[in-house]
């Protein structure tokens, strides 16, 4: 465990804590409305938990010069993290908009990382993916049906960013060998700071 992890761990603990008192004590908006029928929650609940995530995640990763290392990553997100924002606070963004952002946003990172899934041990599928179009929008869709599969146990007091944490840290593993441009440390910090929220 590197000392990037533990100052990470260490910020999210504290600023999630200190962002939740000072947003429940002084704003009143950012909580769950009770009409959707798949919130399992049976009191007052504050749904703007991502918000403090992406900006303990941000916050680190500045401070500890990761974002200067990979600074473009960052831009990849900012629609989806735009359109998180609006939805957690006014809950009134449509689905098909939030669809679009998430396959906007996984285009980019696609892009941008060069991450293309172009090889899955299935003959008929590798021939398939041997079109570079084609694996890019494979690979793109995965990742969007991941995030939306993601959203069903969102909310689950914990489950989502813990086990997210845990795949962060092995992705970052993994991606040390892959990459030297700051990647796996940005994954690192956003392990610790899921872990930390969970």
């Amino acid at each position: 465990m590197s000392s990037n992890f533990i100052v990470s761990f260490l910020v999210g603990i504290s600023g999630i804590y200190l962002i939740k008192y000072l947003w429940t004590k002084y704003l009143k908006f950012g909580y769950d409305n009770f009409n959707n029928v798949q919130k399992i929650h049976t009191l007052k609940s504050l749904r703007v938990g991502g918000i403090f995530v992406i900006f303990l995640i941000f916050l680190t990763s500045f401070l500890l010069g990761v974002f200067n290392q990979f600074p473009m990553i960052f831009l990849c997100f900012i629609p989806l993290i735009v359109v998180t924002l609006l939805e957690d606070i006014f809950q009134n963004i449509s689905i098909k908009i939030r669809l679009v952002i998430i396959f906007l946003s996984s285009y980019l990172l696609v892009i941008y990382s060069g991450s293309i899934l172009n090889d899955i041990d299935i003959v008929i599928v590798n021939i398939i993916l041997e079109n570079n179009v084609l694996a890019i929008i494979v690979t793109i869709t995965g990742i969007v049906v991941t995030c939306n599969a993601w959203n069903f146990i969102d909310g689950l007091n914990g489950i989502s960013s813990g086990l997210g944490g845990i795949i962060l840290i092995i992705f970052s593993y993994i991606s040390q060998d892959i990459f030297s441009n700051g990647f796996s440390e940005f994954l690192e910090i956003s392990a610790a700071i899921y872990i930390s929220f969970s």
